[in-house]
């Protein structure tokens, strides 16, 4: 069977600092032993280019003409926040041209697109008999106006949610397109994420840790506010608080959400939200609050190794891997009731669940759990427990195998 994944072009795929639709594609891709597997990812230089990694093939399409015609696109006046520019049928669209011909000459069985649901009928134009599916990783589907998304995705034969929460949502908005919808979750690799081993960065006091791109609808600014509290019933306590400074394009998420808590998010994008962050950190905080910025996917698993608990203060998220790196590290977790988050986390059980934005919740949910070691080492047990069950990438790759063998039985 001939299998081409198609990431977003803008997409890392290959370590050391893959993107997360990347790691996915990458540790799914190269788990499909038996299929012959094709990954096409966008690059700025001028020629295509072919590589072998790790048993799948690689092929960069450029893009240099496409990120001209992207910076136009969201220039002009008629794009508004049901049909973000993003949304374009003319996004990214020498490059899906370029690719969808290559898809043809190469003649493939399946060909999984991630995300971007304007790519589907120019694919399906060239490529008529594959068999074509749609994996989606955030709320796009629903948020788009419905006019833009169905003749789009109508053209797909299976639609694949990373969460339950995204598929419900797919089917609400298509109730035609139901029986297409497929939930597959993300994964981790529980060897490589594992409670087992020393951390060189075990500290003599408790530690909390928050791993995600710095951006408003991530809630660190909920997150700083909680340890405000937190440090003064155990002074000891630091946060650690690692990924990119990396605002969301506001048209991305707050700009397209209907919830409220999400929409007032808006008021960061006026101010500067690292300026608001910093000005957060007060002189006592100042030596227990760490931002350590982006790190190599490989290098997380000390940090992992070295907390004591896992923070997560999203308002938005539709799945959440670092919260199941961080269950697969043994750690609790204290996180946000947000989107696919309520999958992954049991709550009471893995960790502690509050509403999005509820500063003090966040705070009294750590603080009982610095309060009692015991539970928190089960609940980390439990978690670990979960993600070998629910969330490997064995388990990714072998629910893809199935729903592409079954979906080519029906060709």
């Amino acid at each position: 069977m001939k299998i081409a994944v198609l990431p977003q072009p803008m997409d890392v795929v290959l370590p050391p600092n893959p993107t997360s639709i990347g790691v996915c594609v990458y540790e799914t891709a190269r788990r499909l032993s038996g299929f012959d597997v094709t990954v096409y990812t966008g690059t700025r230089a001028e020629r295509s280019s072919v590589e072998e990694v790790s048993g799948i093939r690689l092929k960069r399409i450029p893009v240099r003409w496409d990120l001209r015609l992207n910076s136009l696109i969201r220039k002009l006046p008629f794009y508004g926040k049901r049909r973000p520019p993003f949304s374009s049928r003319f996004y990214y669209h020498p490059y899906i041209i370029k690719t969808a011909l290559d898809l043809r000459q190469e003649r493939f069985d399946v060909i999984h697109i991630h995300s971007f649901s304007q790519f589907v009928p120019v694919v399906r134009a060239f490529n008529p008999s594959a068999r074509i599916l749609l994996h989606v990783h955030g709320a796009w589907l629903t948020e788009i106006s419905p006019e833009a998304i169905r003749p789009c995705i109508k053209k797909a034969d299976v639609l694949i949610g990373c969460s339950s929460f995204l598929t419900d949502g797919i089917k609400n908005a298509f109730p035609e397109l139901s029986e297409r919808c497929h939930t597959v979750h993300n994964g981790v690799d529980p060897a490589l994420f594992s409670f087992h081993g020393s951390s060189a960065l075990k500290n003599a006091g408790p530690k909390l840790l928050f791993v995600s791109r710095i951006s408003p609808e991530k809630g660190v600014h909920v997150l700083l506010g909680a340890f405000e509290r937190i440090s003064k019933e155990f002074p000891g306590t630091s946060l650690d608080i690692i990924g990119p400074e990396a605002v969301t394009p506001i048209e991305y998420i707050v700009g397209l959400s209907n919830d409220k808590s999400v929409k007032a998010l808006e008021r960061f994008y006026r101010s500067g939200y690292q300026a608001h962050l910093e000005s957060m950190i007060t002189a006592r905080l100042k030596d227990k609050v760490r931002f350590i910025g982006n790190l190599p996917h490989s290098a997380l698993i000390d940090h992992y190794r070295g907390a004591d608990i896992f923070v997560n203060a999203s308002f938005s998220e539709s799945f959440g891997m670092p919260i199941i790196e961080a269950m697969s590290a043994g750690l609790p977790v204290v996180a946000a009731k947000a989107g696919g988050i309520r999958e992954v986390v049991d709550d009471g059980k893995t960790g502690i669940l509050v509403e999005p934005g509820d500063e003090n919740g966040l705070a009294d949910a750590v603080i009982r759990l610095l309060k009692d070691e015991r539970r928190r080492r089960s609940m980390g047990e439990a978690g670990r427990g979960r993600v070998l069950k629910h969330f490997t990438w064995d388990k990714v790759s072998g629910d893809l195998e199935r729903l592409y063998s079954r979906h080519l039985k029906r060709a």
